[in-house]
């Protein structure tokens, strides 16, 4: 059962309607990150803890706001290019909320 998830996504409007989804899926805890960084963070602390997260839900795209980040998007918070949450356990759900915004000029 899950129970405790964070999401992990940049656009603010995406943000809420995932919690607002996991609210309907009566997920008893819900923490979120706008950053890859912070939400890396909270993983660790969670684990450190003994409480770690269920699942993380990811953007896979990040956008360059100007703020320094170690983790530039879902795909290293992954691990799939990095090992950002590969070392968290195989317990570790990981779901992708992707979304692509691109310009027309």
């Amino acid at each position: 059962m899950i129970d405790k998830v964070i999401i992990a996504e940049d656009h603010e409007t995406a943000n809420l309607s995932i919690q607002k989804t996991m609210e309907a899926l009566s997920i008893p805890q819900i923490d979120y990150a706008f950053y890859c960084d912070h939400a890396l963070r909270k993983i660790q602390v969670a684990k450190q803890r003994g409480q770690p997260y269920d699942l993380l839900i990811t953007d896979l795209y990040f956008e360059d706001d100007g703020t320094f980040q170690k983790i530039g998007g879902g795909f290293d918070l992954r691990g799939r290019q990095g090992s950002a949450t590969r070392h968290h356990g195989p317990d570790l759900f990981c779901g992708t909320a992707a979304s692509h915004h691109r310009h027309v000029v």
